[in-house]
């Protein structure tokens, strides 16, 4: 797996701006159909995420929310 994830979501979506919406709706899609206490699972694993990749400071964001 040398793409890095740019690389593939540009493959599948095209451009940049269209890469941008495609990810937001397939996000929102999903965070959608889930129940509060999924959405709030998946907040703290994407804290987890967050701060495996040093940014902190997004987690909180995500965290307070």
């Amino acid at each position: 797996m040398d793409d890095t994830f740019e690389d593939v979501a540009a493959k599948i979506t095209g451009d940049g701006d269209r890469q941008s919406a495609v990810i937001a709706e397939t996000v929102q899609d999903f965070v959608g159909g889930l129940t509060a206490d999924e959405r709030r699972y998946l907040l703290d694993r994407l804290g987890d995420v967050f701060v495996s990749f040093d940014r902190a400071d997004l987690a909180g964001r995500v965290l307070d929310a």
